[in-house]
């Protein structure tokens, strides 16, 4: 997902990475209280489950942001070269 945002030329490619900045500058707080009372009703509120869900949703906006700035950093002949070795 992180390297079809920094290569990739696709119409709606820049509003789709916005999200996943906007998703991480979102207050925790102003997520959890709704997100506990779906789990709730769920009936998931007390498990592993909502913790692996939780901190999926929350760590993987960040790291595809984090992983396109680092693919973005490189020039595309760079990275054919580095896929070479593989």
């Amino acid at each position: 997902c992180a390297c079809c945002l920094a290569r990739g030329r696709w119409r709606g490619r820049d509003a789709i990475a916005f999200l996943f900045l906007a998703l991480q500058l979102l207050p925790p707080i102003a997520i959890v209280f709704p997100y506990f009372d779906i789990a709730d009703s769920v009936g998931i509120y007390d498990t592993y489950l909502v913790l692996v869900i939780t901190y999926t949703l929350w760590n993987v906006p960040w790291a595809i942001w984090l992983t396109r700035g680092f693919i973005q950093a490189f020039d595309a002949a760079t990275g054919k070269k580095l896929w070479r070795f593989y």
